[in-house]
């Protein structure tokens, strides 16, 4: 599993010509953000929120927000949370910051 992780990364930071490959890199912020979510469902089933995550040139989180909220207070809190821990992400290379819209959904 490592070998995969890091393969993805490095599709994630270049795309085939060294150019950043902002689908791949959004699908690794995804990924995380679903392990670090978890177990905070149990707060939330039936609920999706949307969470504005903008990611600095470092991979750093540098801001997180409900762009759409579920309804459940306590959900859209603890999904902004789990969002925010999900990080640091890798550097999205050639850029100074990345827009990533990231849907916290549980059933």
């Amino acid at each position: 599993a490592g070998r995969a992780a890091e393969s993805s990364v490095a599709r994630a930071r270049a795309g085939e010509n060294g150019t950043f490959d902002a689908s791949a890199y959004r699908a690794l912020v995804a990924r995380a953000v679903r392990a670090a979510v978890g177990s905070r469902c149990s707060q939330g089933a039936g609920s999706r929120v949307v969470i504005a995550l903008v990611i600095g040139r470092t991979g750093a989180i540098s801001s997180a927000s409900i762009a759409s909220s579920s309804g459940n207070g306590a959900f859209d809190a603890a999904s902004a949370a789990a969002v925010r821990s999900a990080g640091p992400f890798p550097a999205p290379t050639g850029r100074s910051a990345v827009n990533v819209p990231v849907a916290v959904s549980c059933r």
